[in-house]
C-alpha cells in the first residue's frame, strides 16, 4: 500500500513538473513571438524608410531630368526658329541679287514688291511669248516667282526699246480685238446681230414673227423693227401692223415677208456695227410700201 501511494504521489509531482515546463515553454514562446514581431515591425519600418528614401530621390532625380529635357527642347526649337528666320534672310538675299528664273546675278534686274530679282533677259522672254502667241499669261508682265505685276515704267526703261513697243502694241491689238469680240465682232468678217433687248445673239426662228427673249424676263419684241414689249400680246398685234411687215398678219407666210424681215435684219445689223466701230453710215437703203 505504501508503495502503491508513493507512485501515485511520484506521478502527480511528475504531472505537476510537466504542467510547469510546457508553462515555461509557452512563457519563452510567446516572449520570442513577441520579440521577433517587434523585431520585424522594426525591421519593415527601416526598410520602408529606406524604400521611401530612395523613391523621394529618384522622384528628384525624374524632376531635374523632366526639366533638363524640356530646358533641351525650349533650346531646340529656339534653334529651329533662328535657323529658319536666317535661311529665309538668306533666300531673300538670294532672290533679291540673283534672277528668280535664270540664277543670274550680271544682267539689269527688275524687282517687285516682294523683293524677288527678274533678269533683262528672263523679262524680254516674257515679251517676245507674247507678241509670238499672245497668251493670256504673260499679256502683264509678272514676276516669275510670285506672280505679281511688275512696274511697267521700270521695266520700259530696262528691256530693249523696240521690243518694248512691239509688246504693247501687240497687246493694245488684242484689246481691241477682245472688245469687239464681246460686242459679237470678228476680224474676219463674221458679224452677229444683237437682241435688242439683252444685247445677245440672235438665232434662226420660224412661224411667228413676234419673238420672246428667253434671257430677259417679260421681254418680246418685233422681229421686223426690233420695237420691244412687254406684254406677248401687244407685241402680236404689233407685228400684224408693223410698217415693214408685208402681210396684215403676225406669222410668216410669204417670201415676201422673209425679203422684207432680211433686209430690216441688214439694216440693223449695220447700225450695230457703226455703234461698235464708231463710223458713219447714209440713210437705211430700205423704205417700206406706203
Amino acid at each position: 500500500m505504501k508503495r502503491k501511494r508513493w507512485r501515485l504521489e511520484e506521478d502527480d509531482n511528475k504531472s505537476k513538473n510537466w504542467g510547469k515546463l510546457e508553462k515555461v515553454i509557452s512563457e519563452i514562446v510567446e516572449n520570442e513571438k513577441h520579440r521577433l514581431k517587434e523585431e520585424l515591425c522594426e525591421h519593415y519600418k527601416d526598410t520602408y524608410r529606406e524604400v521611401y528614401r530612395e523613391y523621394d530621390e529618384l522622384k528628384k532625380i525624374n524632376n531635374a531630368l523632366e526639366y533638363k529635357v524640356n530646358s533641351f527642347e525650349q533650346m531646340y526649337h529656339k534653334a529651329v526658329e533662328s535657323r529658319d528666320d536666317e535661311l529665309i534672310k538668306l533666300y531673300k538675299k538670294i532672290d533679291f541679287l540673283y534672277c528668280v528664273s535664270c540664277d543670274d546675278c550680271s544682267e539689269p534686274k527688275i524687282v517687285c514688291s516682294n523683293g524677288h530679282s527678274n533678269c533683262k533677259s528672263c523679262i524680254e522672254n516674257g515679251l517676245n511669248s507674247y507678241i509670238s502667241y499672245q497668251t493670256f499669261a504673260t499679256k502683264e508682265p509678272k514676276c516669275l516667282k510670285c506672280q505679281i505685276l511688275l512696274d511697267e515704267k521700270c521695266i520700259a526703261s530696262t528691256v530693249d526699246s523696240n521690243l518694248w513697243g512691239k509688246f504693247t502694241s501687240e497687246r493694245t491689238r488684242m484689246d481691241v480685238e477682245e472688245k469687239m469680240n464681246k460686242n459679237n465682232v470678228t476680224l474676219s468678217g463674221n458679224y452677229t446681230i444683237k437682241r435688242p433687248c439683252c444685247s445677245k445673239p440672235m438665232i434662226d426662228f420660224e412661224g411667228c414673227a413676234s419673238l420672246s427673249c428667253e434671257y430677259c424676263e417679260k421681254s418680246f419684241y418685233c422681229a421686223f423693227c426690233f420695237k420691244t414689249f412687254n406684254d406677248s400680246d401687244e407685241c402680236h398685234k404689233h407685228v400684224s401692223r408693223c410698217d415693214y411687215n408685208t402681210q396684215p398678219t403676225y406669222h410668216i407666210i410669204s417670201e415676201c415677208q422673209i425679203i422684207s424681215l432680211k433686209q430690216c435684219w441688214n439694216n440693223i445689223l449695220m447700225k450695230q456695227l457703226s455703234e461698235s466701230l464708231s463710223f458713219d453710215l447714209p440713210n437705211p437703203v430700205y423704205t417700206p410700201d406706203s
